[in-house]
């Protein structure tokens, strides 16, 4: 019998690939992104609120989220560089099989997590799979034009940003709601392009 946890993983793995789809073919990332961010703050903003006001933080736990914070604000921007230079369908598989690298590995080393033989096999499966379908073990070195480098190394650093805020949301939900750690990141993503704006705005 299939487990709610495993269906809930492959419907928000679906959900992830599709708003990722979407954001690739919009004229505008930075704006698509923060609109489709903007509603779900909005939405979560009171219960974030009285969630706060009835949990005492802790110092570390502080730290975890703008640790966190700042991980996810460098996804942003670097997910729309990413998308600007290459393809979904180099670019994506790129950056999800560096998350799921690093946060497996360092899961390990940090939290003592564990996998069986089995467990790691499938691991090393999964991860050469997503860098295959990305192309980028196919390509010859004198067909590499300069966008697809960027393209390729954005697609790195977000995968890095995304092993950093998940492992620090896997410490922040030991203190806040798994929808207060959410609403952390919305804002975050609300944030980010504003201030980007600006700056833009005013150089």
């Amino acid at each position: 019998m299939i487990s709610m946890a495993f269906l809930l993983v492959l419907f928000s793995g679906f959900t992830h690939a599709v708003w990722n789809l979407f954001t690739k073919r919009s004229l505008n990332k930075y704006v698509f992104l923060w609109s489709i961010h903007i509603v779900g703050t909005v939405i979560l903003l009171p219960y974030f609120i009285i969630e706060l006001l009835q949990v005492e933080l802790q110092v570390e736990t502080v730290g975890y989220m703008v640790i966190s914070a700042f991980f996810q604000g460098m996804y942003f921007i670097f997910l729309s560089k990413s998308y600007s230079y290459g393809d979904l369908s180099q670019t994506y598989p790129i950056m999800r099989g560096t998350g799921v690298m690093l946060v497996t590995l360092l899961s390990v080393v940090l939290f003592g997590d564990s996998l069986s033989m089995a467990g790691w096999i499938g691991f090393c499966c999964i991860l050469a799979g997503l860098f295959i379908i990305s192309g980028i073990v196919n390509r010859h070195a004198n067909q590499g034009e300069s966008a697809h480098s960027i393209s390729i190394l954005y697609a790195i650093v977000v995968g890095i940003c995304v092993a950093g805020y998940t492992l620090m949301d896997k410490l922040i939900v030991q203190q806040l709601s798994p929808l207060s750690t959410l609403e952390l990141s919305n804002i975050n993503y609300v944030i980010v392009p504003f201030s980007t704006s600006l700056n833009c705005a005013h150089t």
